[in-house]
């Protein structure tokens, strides 16, 4: 999950509070939790051939587990199922399994290990619900050999990853490092990434980065980014959110997309999010985009989401 400004002031405005995952049990310092996902549109992809068609964008259901060791020290453990490209009949997948890993939390640092997201992942400011040009130059943000450090210093959030080779292995794969930073106060925060990655197993080694900074000025929040992966990609974001009306905001946003050999190109999209005042987890949204890509087509979409 991308730890942001920008991100936590729509939370913040729709919600007034993070989602609150299920207590299904606990009892002498173990807890299990379960949260789940569950996000249906109706949507028109950006083309002059596209058609109508339902899209499920989430289909999870999330666990987490944790034991109280001590004072200071947790165990915990996470197993994920994203469920969406079988809802979608998408051919090629491989496992519903997203994420599974263990690891201990001391203080203000947590360390896991397993199948998870690269510190890169946190990266981004793009608010769209669906767009058809990548919004980070970021190319592979997980993995499944996946070694992790996050240290919350409250105003400063440091994040770092790598990914082993595992050669010979099952899960055999390249190998990646990645690290993202933040710092931010009440009304601004800036944020890096960086990843060195190879291109493929004792591939050449590509190098990729990121800026990123967001401001809350009070009415809106306004926010911009930069990402660029070496000799193949550059793309940066800007956006604004804004509340439009009681639980209601509205975020205008602009990607600019230059493969290094592709022709470059222009999107803007715009959507709106209501949130239900008894049930803040249920939220009905539509969004439009187009770009200057050839054979563009105004993009339309409208669905709902809801969360625990």
């Amino acid at each position: 999950m991308k730890k942001t400004l920008i991100a936590s002031s729509i939370m913040t405005a729709l919600t007034g509070t993070s989602a609150s995952a299920a207590t299904i049990a606990e009892k002498d310092g173990f807890k299990y939790e379960l949260n789940g996902d569950l996000q249906v549109q109706l949507q028109k992809d950006n083309g002059d051939d596209k058609h109508l068609y339902v899209n499920f964008d989430d289909v999870e259901f999330d666990n987490k587990i944790s034991y109280q060791l001590d004072d200071h020290l947790t165990a915990l453990g996470r197993i994920k199922f994203d469920f969406k490209d079988s809802a979608n009949d998408k051919k090629g997948k491989t496992s519903d399994l997203d994420e599974a890993f263990l690891g201990f939390k001391y203080h203000n640092t947590t360390a896991t290990i397993g199948k998870q997201d690269y510190a890169s992942d946190h990266f981004g400011i793009a608010e769209d619900y669906e767009m058809s040009s990548e919004d980070v130059a970021f190319g592979k943000t997980k993995g499944d050999d996946v070694l992790a450090l996050d240290i919350d210093l409250n105003r400063l959030n440091i994040v770092l990853s790598t990914e082993l080779r595992a050669e010979e292995e099952d899960s055999e794969d390249e190998q990646s490092f990645d690290l993202f930073a933040s710092y931010g106060t009440d009304v601004f925060e800036l944020a890096v990434a960086y990843q060195k990655r190879e291109q493929s197993l004792h591939g050449d080694e590509k190098h990729a980065y990121g800026i990123s900074a967001a401001f809350d000025a009070g009415f809106a929040t306004f926010a911009a980014d930069y990402s660029e992966a070496e000799d193949e990609l550059e793309v940066y974001n800007v956006v604004s959110l804004f509340d439009v009306a009681d639980r209601t905001r509205m975020a205008i946003g602009f990607v600019n997309n230059k493969p290094t050999d592709d022709k470059e190109t222009n999107e803007w999209y715009a959507n709106v999010t209501y949130e239900f005042s008894k049930f803040k987890n249920v939220r009905v949204f539509g969004e439009l985009s187009n770009s200057d890509a050839d054979d563009s087509e105004l993009g339309y979409m409208m669905g709902t989401r809801i969360k625990f």
